[in-house]
């Protein structure tokens, strides 16, 4: 067989990897985002909701309008991997991607309490970010470590936050913070399908308590 031959049956053996990867990949993140666009839908019981697709099928941002004693909206966002790709899902993994997902609420309220914890290891914000304004310390729990950002009477919220993570050891970040009006609380997960539900209970159920 000649070099010509091979070079013609690699070519083929790649474009059949690349077609079934890219159909398996795009109906795994698709069945993935429906999911998990349920699973927040069934708990929150929207009155309105909009969905904004990115780039076919790595995900979404979501905006819901809901009836709850502590916030009135609820913003999320789903990031998957290119598993559509499947040359570029090792570099994915190389560079320490992973699925994401983001969910926040804008309270009802104000509080005089900021703050910004991340898993470490995981990507996110330093001092540069905070400046010296904000108190930085390590939060150790089921062995892992998280880097703690805060600012003004955050006492009783360290609590909180101690016991949200106790739940859910899926948390990579969480952060609370003023916009001039009012105030946000968000954190970003790994969207197990399995832990997903429980992660948004706690989630609001910490909100509310704030």
């Amino acid at each position: 067989m000649s070099h010509r031959e091979l070079y013609f049956i690699g070519i083929v053996l790649l474009a059949g990897i690349a077609s079934v990867g890219f159909f398996w990949g795009r109906k795994k993140n698709l069945s993935l985002a429906r999911e998990i666009g349920k699973i927040t839908e069934e708990f929150l019981r929207p009155v309105g909701q909009n969905y904004i697709w990115i780039g076919g099928e790595i995900g979404y941002k979501a905006s819901y309008v809901i009836k709850k004693s502590f916030a009135k909206k609820c913003r999320t966002m789903l990031t998957l991997l290119p598993r559509q790709s499947p040359f570029w899902i090792p570099i994915s993994l190389l560079l320490a991607r992973y699925d994401r997902f983001f969910m926040s609420y804008i309270l009802e309220k104000n509080l005089s309490c900021e703050f910004y914890l991340r898993k470490k290891g995981t990507w996110g914000y330093d001092k540069e970010r905070y400046g010296n304004s904000f108190k930085k310390e390590k939060v150790i729990l089921n062995n892992a470590t998280y880097i703690l950002y805060k600012k003004g009477d955050c006492s009783k919220t360290h609590k909180k936050i101690v016991g949200l993570l106790k739940l859910n050891r899926s948390i990579k970040s969480c952060r609370l913070y003023n916009d001039g009006r009012k105030t946000i609380i968000e954190a970003t997960v790994t969207p197990r399908t399995d832990t997903l539900e429980q992660f948004i209970k706690d989630f609001s159920e910490f909100c509310k308590s704030l």
